[in-house]
């Protein structure tokens, strides 16, 4: 697949079909950390929770089917809360996506909604999550969270702060000078 194939990605409406289709077809690090979350061991309880989520601020992307699902939502005055779930195909959008939360999602969060910092909350398993997490500048926060999920899972817990969003933002724009 060539450098253009790979940045060309489109947008889809956030409703019940494209969600319940990413949730169908969720990547298994996605879904174990999704299950770990709900009540029930089912893709219904995932999906109903993504519709409530619509309430924050819901972006679907694919090519030919919706492929990854992102957003944010305020959990308290300027504390944001960052999600994501993909299918397998992630790495078709992976840096099409990327661009869109660096050049987009991030700049709107910190300096339209005046955001303080935004969490994210990720399986302690879910590697591949964690370095594309890390590569927005985000840290981890605190130590592991033992029995954070409902059978005692460990979850870690990532922070990009408006300090250490500037200072990476500015970094990437001083190397593109």
């Amino acid at each position: 697949m060539t450098i253009a194939e790979r940045i060309r990605f489109q947008a889809f409406e956030p409703n019940a079909a494209t969600l319940g289709h990413i949730v169908s077809n969720l990547r298994p690090g996605d879904r174990e950390e999704a299950l770990a979350v709900c009540w029930a061991d089912d893709a219904d309880e995932i999906l109903l929770r993504l519709l409530a989520l619509r309430k924050g601020l819901t972006w679907v992307f694919g090519r030919d089917e919706p492929i990854a699902a992102i957003g944010i939502r305020e959990k308290w005055p300027a504390a944001w809360e960052i999600w994501m779930l993909a299918t397998p195909r992630f790495p078709e959008i992976a840096l099409s996506l990327t661009k869109f939360v660096r050049r987009n999602l991030l700049p709107m969060v910190f300096n339209e909604l005046d955001a303080r910092h935004i969490d994210c909350h990720s399986i302690a398993t879910h590697r591949v999550a964690h370095d594309w997490i890390v590569s927005f500048g985000a840290e981890q926060h605190g130590p592991e969270k033992c029995e954070y999920g409902k059978r005692g899972e460990a979850f870690k817990e990532f922070r990009l702060t408006s300090a250490r969003y500037r200072y990476v933002s500015g970094r990437r724009r001083r190397r593109r000078s």
